[in-house]
Order: C-alpha cells, then structure tokens, then sequence
C-alpha cells in the first residue's frame, strides 16, 4: 500500500493506493484485497460484486457492495480500479456496523410504506393513477401493458441499513425500508 486516506466521519479507508512497483493484485482478486483492508468479519460482513465496467486504453472498474448479517448497507461500496488486469486503486465507503445492530424489523413492511407514504404527502400516487387508467381502459393489450407500467411504479420496499443522518457529528447505524415511492 502507498497510502491510505480515512473518512473523517466513519474512521474507516475511503481510498487505498497501492505501490505501483508493486501491484500484485489482479483484478479478480479485488474481494479478496479488500476483504484485509478493511479488516471484513467472517460470518458478519461481506463485499458482494454488483459489476465490471469495462473502460477504454484497458482499464475497468470493479463495483463491490457491502452487506451486513445479509442486509445490504445503503450507500457503503468499494470500487477497484485496475489497468491491464491489475489494481491499481481503492476507493469508496465503508460503515463499521456494530454487532449489536437488531436486523430484525421493528415494522412490516406494509407499515413501513404506509409511513413512507404518509410522509410524501402526495395528492395521488403514480401506481394509483394507472389503476384509474386501468378500470377505464377496454382494449386488453393496452390494459397489460399500463398494468406492467403500474407494477413498475409499485413500491417494493427493500430492508437495508443505513447512516441516521438525524444525529450531527456520529456515525449511527439503523435498520430501514427503502422505497421509490412516484
């Protein structure tokens, strides 16, 4: 390693470049590097590959994601960048989640959406617009298809842990449903 800089607010590696003289990591060997870096606990944390971007002149970018007892961590993901198959950098953003985070939810996820709907505060939602545009419609192939449509904008809701960004100056973990709510 050449140098290591630290998130001010996590305390944990947000980039790790490595010696050029001594680039001895392939790039599928990017978890693995990673894995010791970041110090991953066996059993608890993990780096998943969500992809590869490959880029001109032969480099690519190799996408990780951290999860926690399974549960992804929302916004904390590594990317590697490598040149000729070889790494040459690290950079991106790991939570240290406590051991003592409950990964079980507190709310369904039906009471979850409800929250989360309550707080849009939205007039009408775009998957209730379809449904009206649905009980009008009469021709089938245009009723499949708004329903696709309609299924598409239905939230689904995804439990995932993340930042409490309501605490100023700490790093707290939390338990939460994710929605794309239109």
């Amino acid at each position: 390693v050449a140098r290591v800089h630290f998130s001010e607010e996590r305390q944990t590696p947000s980039f790790i470049g490595l010696k050029r003289s001594q680039q001895v990591y392939a790039k599928e060997q990017a978890k693995t590097a990673l894995d010791n870096y970041l110090a991953v606990r066996f059993g608890v944390d993990n780096l998943v590959p969500a992809r590869e971007v490959k880029l001109s002149d032969n480099y690519s970018v190799i996408e990780l994601h951290q999860y926690f007892k399974g549960i992804k961590v929302e916004h904390a993901r590594f990317t590697a960048l490598s040149k000729d198959g070889k790494i040459q950098f690290f950079n991106g953003a790991w939570y240290n989640v406590p051991l003592s985070l409950v990964t079980n939810p507190g709310l369904t996820k039906s009471a979850a959406l409800s929250k989360a709907k309550a707080s849009a505060k939205a007039r009408k939602f775009a998957w209730e617009q379809l449904d009206d545009l649905i009980a009008l419609e009469k021709n089938p192939g245009t009723k499949a298809a708004l329903q696709k449509e309609r299924d598409e904008y239905l939230p689904q809701g995804e439990l995932v842990i993340m930042q409490d960004h309501s605490k100023t100056g700490v790093v707290q973990m939390r338990l939460a449903y994710k929605y794309n709510i239109y």
